[in-house]
Parts: C-alpha cells; structure tokens; sequence
C-alpha cells in the first residue's frame, strides 16, 4: 500500500531483518510505482540487549553495505537503538565515520513535555543537546570527513589495481 500513496517512504530497517530482506522490502515499494525511499538503519536486536543497557545494537557497518549495494538514500536512528536519551549522542556520532546521509533523531523542547509523551520519551534527547551535537557534526564534516575521504580513496584505488607507494 505505501508503495501507491505516491509520498516518501522512511524504510525503517526491522530489528530481526537482514540487508537483503530490508532491500528487498525497499524493491516492493519501488515495484508499486515509488521510488522515494529512504533507507532507515536503527539497530538490530542481539542476545544482549537486556537489562536496560540498550534496546537495539547498532550496525553501523550496515550504512555503507546499503550505500554501496543500492542507489537509496541511507539515515541512522540513533534514537531508537539507543532506547535510552543517555545513548543517543554516543550513537549519533559513532555513526558519523560511516557517512549516512543524515539522522533521524527524536527530540524534546522541555523536560516537562517528557512526561507527557505517550510513547519513546525515554529515548528523546532534550533540543539543547541536540544542538550540541549539530555543533559536533559540522566540526566532524570540517575537520575529520577529509581524512576519512582519503583513507576510502586508499581503499578505492586497492580495488581498482592501482595503489601507488605513498598513502
């Protein structure tokens, strides 16, 4: 049904799912006649996700495999694998390194409203932070995303039989 509503769809990656099923669930909607998808990664559920510590564990390595194997856009959710707005940061900027395309990060104006949300206020990260991790984004864009950018061209150059000496 989502396939023929003719709006964007955020694909949210099932926490039981592998790559491929999530892509294939991705083709379904492409097949219906939408092609704005977008690919949600947001943790997957592991034998230790218990005792309130985390509820999804991420997997970051999932982004690139998605940029690389299909043509969609690929987001992160550190909200929900976090379960927890302690976490949320923590994931946010782990997922940085992996060049998502952006973030889909649950915010709170007020402490207050918390208590009123009817659902996820636990892993609602409160909108000052949130600023702060902006902050922290473009700092990381400016000043790190360079030198990973050297470090994929490395790795490029390896696949295409022509690494030079120097690195």
């Amino acid at each position: 049904a989502v396939g023929r509503m003719g709006k964007p769809v955020i694909l949210k990656r099932g926490f039981g799912n592998d790559a491929t099923e999530w892509f294939n669930a991705a083709e379904y909607i492409a097949i219906q006649g939408n092609l704005d998808i977008v690919l949600c990664e947001r943790g997957v559920k592991t034998m230790f996700c218990k005792d309130g510590y985390n509820r999804y564990a991420p997997d970051l390595n999932v982004i690139r495999y998605a940029k690389e194997k299909t043509i969609l856009p690929v987001v992160f959710d550190p909200s929900h694998a976090a379960g927890d707005d302690r976490l949320v940061g923590e994931n946010m900027l782990a997922s940085l390194a992996y060049q998502a395309d952006g973030s889909v990060t649950e915010v709170i104006h007020s402490e207050e409203f918390r208590g009123q949300q009817q659902c996820d206020a636990r892993q609602a990260l409160h909108l000052d932070l949130f600023e702060k991790l902006v902050q922290a984004t473009l700092h990381f864009e400016e000043h790190v995303q360079p030198l990973i950018g050297q470090i994929d061209e490395y790795f490029d150059q390896r696949r295409l039989g022509k690494l030079g000496v120097n690195l």
